[in-house]
């Protein structure tokens, strides 16, 4: 697990310091706990968006996510329950000789105040704590820390572990940190503005109308909302060019239908009530993609008349092999080749799942560095396409380019497949590009894109 570089800004005017955290995942912006751990009955440890119920509606601290922690009851010890960050290697498990460290974390009470332990210490018997405190926390959000004395010798195995196990109680905590030296006060970034963006932040698959919503600063009167296809663009609007001014709402549909395939970025700016009235509170920048018009097959069967050996059957023309970000090798053993002694006409068919409307296909022909004289690639084709199997119907006969027998090869033909509804698709050679003569053809890789006809979830 890699440390993650983070800056902060000292107490002192004017001074700026850099830390590294050893706590992988300290602000849980991965949606999830691990790799931090935990343990008891008496506590439940959930990765949430919002503080939900607690008496200061606040957020997360930091970024989109933070721990909601619930105890039912004090056990016999505070560390009847616990939860466990992990630490980063290098240099993992280990308090080095000739350090101190520094835990630091953002807490905040559902209500009232909740009790913790935090325990920097050795992970065995005798369990010898480094700098552990007990802290007593409140409803808004405040950052604690705990250092440790410069260690005299190597601490290991170490570990970090905060004690919940006080009394009934319910908390949160975010932006975890540990990290070598004193102690260096986190810079929060103004929390009065909108959060919790809906879609989610750099979301994929938006529907073309999509429903924006956010979860409104705690002092906001209305919102200033602001779209477009450029970050600096968004970023750098003043009010002109907001898309909906002053409205009271907290969703908003944008009146045109969106690009498919196209991120778009949006910005709310919260405008205060009174006592705070006129204050306008600048908001991040979000972003989110819209779905594409088209959608690849995934599920894709393939089948030949022939091939010239198991190493280059009809299989490798839909399971990526040879491809790198779409960009095709010279690998021959990363295509599909016919058998020299193989039944004509040479044909491959493929196979879908279920039947589909089929937008488009694209083709990267064969592609190794003999393929200028050997010209395997397929040439004039004729395409069919059947629901059952059986009955086929051809489409206007076409020819797929020829490829460059060079590595980093871009597919070079697209076919139109005008929405054809079909389960089948067959390919039959009635050329190729050899300069030779030869009566063996080959296909790189074949991908089929559909349009969805029924609603997406």
């Amino acid at each position: 697990m890699a440390a993650s570089l983070i800056g902060f800004i000292a107490s002192g005017p004017g001074q700026a310091q850099q830390i590294t955290n050893l706590i992988p995942n300290g602000g849980f912006e991965t949606g999830a706990l691990a790799p931090w751990g935990s343990y008891g009955a008496l506590a439940t440890f959930t990765v949430v968006k919002d503080c939900v119920g607690a008496t200061v509606p606040e957020g997360p601290i930091e970024g989109t996510y933070c721990l909601n922690v619930k105890v039912t009851g004090a056990g016999a010890n505070p560390w009847d329950a616990a939860v466990q960050p992990a630490l980063a290697s290098p240099p993992g498990a280990i308090f080095q000789k000739g350090k101190k460290y520094t835990l630091s974390l953002f807490l905040k009470s559902k209500t009232g105040t909740a009790q913790v332990l935090l325990a920097p210490e050795l992970n065995q018997d005798p369990w010898t704590g480094y700098g552990t405190m007990g802290v007593t926390m409140t409803d808004k959000w405040v950052e604690y820390h705990t250092t440790t004395p410069v260690l005299a010798a190597d601490v290991t195995p170490a570990h970090i572990t905060i004690h919940v196990a006080y009394a009934a109680q319910e908390f949160w905590i975010d932006d975890a940190k540990w990290y070598e030296g004193d102690y260096v006060a986190t810079e929060v970034k103004n929390k009065r503005g909108a959060g919790t963006p809906t879609p989610d932040n750099k979301a994929v698959d938006v529907p073309q109308d999509p429903l924006l919503g956010w979860k409104a600063g705690p002092f906001a009167d209305t919102h200033n909302v602001y779209l477009g296809s450029n970050f600096d663009d968004v970023n750098n609007a003043d009010l002109s060019q907001a898309v909906s001014q002053g409205q009271s709402e907290t969703t908003f549909r944008p009146t045109d239908l969106l690009e498919f395939g196209k991120t778009y970025y949006w910005r709310v700016d919260e405008v205060n009530a009174p006592p705070t009235s006129a204050t306008v509170f600048k908001g991040d920048v979000w972003s989110f993609t819209v779905e594409p018009y088209a959608y690849p097959i995934t599920s894709v069967t393939a089948t030949a008349s022939s091939q010239d050996k198991t190493t280059t059957g009809p299989a490798n023309t839909i399971n990526g092999s040879g491809l790198t970000n779409d960009l095709h090798s010279t690998a021959s053993d990363a295509m599909w080749v016919s058998s020299m002694i193989g039944a004509q006409p040479t044909w491959i068919r493929y196979q879908f799942d279920k039947a589909y409307r089929l937008q488009e296909m694209w083709v990267w022909n064969h592609n190794t560095e003999y393929e200028p004289v050997l010209g395997y690639g397929f040439k004039d084709v004729t395409i069919e396409y059947s629901l059952n199997g059986t009955d086929w119907t051809a489409l206007p006969e076409v020819q797929f380019a020829q490829a460059p027998a060079q590595a980093g090869y871009a597919h070079n033909t697209t076919i139109d497949l005008t929405g054809i509804a079909a389960r089948y698709i067959r390919l039959t050679a009635k050329s190729n590009w050899s300069a030779v003569g030869l009566k063996q053809y080959g296909l790189s890789e074949v991908r089929f894109y559909y349009i969805p006809v029924e609603a997406r979830l």
